[in-house]
């Protein structure tokens, strides 16, 4: 797994590593959230369809865990007023926050149809640890978000007219 991880040249690249090691685990249901823009972000993710991106930190269980920086553990989540469901059947949810330097970054979630061992949950733990180490390592990248949007917005600004003077102002305005 450490090989696996180090050879990553971005951040995506060890999220995708650690989402594919447990899920090979057998039963488990791995996803990688990293903050960006405010915003808990999927880097990763196995054996769910529906893929939750762009989470406020105050949504669900992996905003909870990654707002206090505890991990979490719900072994019947019908109990859990803070889950989220991605997929029906899940049973029980296990969430780790992600720390480089003593920060929360993001936080490694698996779900399962089944409630999680102990030796199970030991090694999301040691995994998270692994994956908070290797992205401290690693820049950010930059969203190219900002960029499309401007692409697209772009041609329809027009100079505003002002009594025959040409303005500076533009139409419509930039998103902030």
């Amino acid at each position: 797994m450490s090989q696996r991880l180090d050879d990553a040249s971005n951040r995506r690249g060890p999220c995708e590593a650690v989402a594919a090691h447990l899920f090979r685990q057998g039963g488990l249901m791995p996803s990688v959230y990293l903050e960006f823009g405010g915003r808990l972000r999927c880097q990763a993710q196995r054996g769910l369809w529906q893929v939750l991106d762009g989470m406020e930190p105050s949504a669900g269980i992996t905003g909870l865990t990654y707002r206090t920086g505890n991990e979490q553990y719900v072994d019947d989540i019908s109990a859990a007023a803070d889950y989220l469901e991605a997929i029906p059947g899940v049973v029980s949810e296990f969430c780790v926050p992600l720390r480089t330097d003593d920060q929360i970054v993001g936080a490694l979630n698996v779900e399962s149809l089944v409630p999680l061992s102990d030796a199970v949950q030991a090694e999301v733990r040691a995994v998270a640890a692994l994956l908070g180490d290797r992205l401290g390592d690693l820049q950010p990248e930059l969203s190219r978000v900002p960029l499309r949007r401007l692409a697209h917005t772009g041609p329809r600004w027009r100079p505003w007219r002002t009594r025959g003077a040409r303005s500076t102002r533009c139409w419509p305005p930039p998103r902030s």
